[in-house]
């Protein structure tokens, strides 16, 4: 299956716009193994699954640089998320794409 994505609003390059997709997106799925290895480096081994997809942004930077804020389930409350992808696909395979999570917090 092809996810297609688009931006959805003009603006000036190197600025953040919004990203329109899916959680199907590859990078929101290369996204969530970031969320699931957060999680386990912290002890906690419960897989996590992504409910709904928050936000989604995309900057031109060297590359591409997407914030997601993803709500997840699968420990014991459920969270949100938010991530940051670095693609640069020009990088050999390994170092292509750069994923940090910055934060993940209980959904109130």
């Amino acid at each position: 299956m092809l996810t297609v994505a688009h931006y959805t609003s003009a603006s000036s390059a190197g600025s953040e716009r919004q990203y329109e997709t899916t959680l199907l997106d590859p990078y929101v799925v290369f996204a969530m193994t970031a969320i699931n290895d957060y999680f386990c480096e912290k002890g906690d081994d419960s897989p996590r699954a992504a409910l709904r997809l928050v936000k989604a942004t995309c900057q031109l930077v060297a590359g591409n640089l997407y914030r997601f804020i993803i709500e997840v389930s699968g420990g014991q409350t459920i969270d949100e998320c938010t991530v940051k992808v670095w693609s640069r696909p020009w990088l050999p395979k390994q170092e292509a794409t750069k994923t940090t999570v910055l934060d993940c917090v209980p959904k109130i």
